[in-house]
């Protein structure tokens, strides 16, 4: 019988929402993805960040929208804010390294061309080059 009325009183409790899983995480990762990606040598932690931020904003999303009454409005506003975050970082770092791309495989046209202008004006120069760096290695 106490058994019974427990339960009882239990199920007249309210349960205090929380915060959406990974909700905060996942806006700073965001912010992160748009900061890093302005940084050169970052852009590659920038689309991970992101992607991240992407895909742990749409869970948190989910979640809110699943059961609202189990989490605060808060936590969820930051998951949609994670998510635009995130989508921008991806924005922002995918053309970074499109540009990074172009630049290294304009680099190495060029480097081909000269060369190839090289070798038909100084022959036996590049030659020794190339015996010299075959022979070191």
């Amino acid at each position: 019988m106490e058994s019974i009325e427990m339960n009882d009183q239990m199920s007249n409790q309210t349960i205090a929402p929380r915060a959406v899983n990974k909700s905060s995480v996942a806006l700073v990762f965001g912010i992160l993805s748009i900061v890093s990606c302005c940084c050169i040598g970052l852009f590659i932690v920038s689309l991970v960040l992101a992607i991240l931020a992407v895909v742990w904003g749409n869970e948190g999303v989910k979640e809110y929208q699943a059961t609202p009454d189990l989490y605060t409005l808060v936590s969820f506003k930051n998951a949609k804010a994670a998510k635009v975050c995130g989508i921008i970082g991806l924005c922002l770092s995918g053309t970074v390294l499109f540009f990074v791309i172009a630049i290294v495989v304009f680099a190495l046209s060029v480097a081909s061309i000269a060369l190839t202008s090289m070798s038909a004006i100084f022959p036996e120069i590049i030659s020794e080059i190339i015996n010299e760096i075959t022979s070191a290695l």
